[in-house]
């Protein structure tokens, strides 16, 4: 599920989410290859994606992301722009494979708008995942597991250099 903004289409005509009207109410497997993604959101505004309490996203193979949310550039009819949000109500499965991430979080602007991934549900850590990432930010983007939010994993094996949640900082150039 995919809403990705396009730089031949702005103002009143630039691809939207808006809020709570994208959201995934059942399961999607994000699995074999590498680099997929479940839900994916890339805008300039105030939009968010959600995977709702009861929705799945179960992720396998290796470098895929079951939620994804990047700052784009496009500026919208909302011409002051926004910060777009993932938002995990429902389950995030990650396991089996290498260098898999639950939810992720793109780029910022000196503005302060800045993409957000929120857990308010569950991030599981299933099978075998090898160096794996709950919640990842990168580029002042900012992630939230809020006191609702859980991450776990297996109290034994299974688990390989894998992590609950990183910031990577946004370079200077």
């Amino acid at each position: 599920m995919a809403v990705i903004e396009d730089n031949a289409l702005t103002g009143v005509k630039g691809i939207r989410a808006y809020t709570n009207l994208v959201k995934n109410k059942g399961a999607i497997s994000v699995s074999g290859g590498q680099g997929n993604t479940g839900m994916i959101l890339k805008v300039r505004d105030n939009d968010d994606i959600t995977n709702v309490a009861g929705g799945t996203i179960s992720v396998s193979g290796n470098r895929n992301i079951g939620m994804r949310v990047d700052l784009g550039s496009v500026v919208t009819d909302n011409a002051t722009g926004g910060s777009p949000k993932a938002i995990n109500d429902g389950s995030i499965n990650v396991g089996n494979g290498e260098q898999n991430i639950a939810m992720s979080a793109n780029n910022s602007e000196a503005s302060g708008i800045k993409a957000i991934a929120t857990n308010n549900g569950a991030i599981n850590f299933v099978g075998t995942a090898y160096k794996a990432i709950g919640l990842f930010a990168q580029d002042g983007a900012e992630i939230v597991n809020n006191a609702t939010g859980k991450i776990t994993g297996p109290t034994t094996g299974g688990l390989n250099e894998t992590l609950g949640m990183v910031i990577q900082g946004k370079s200077s150039s």
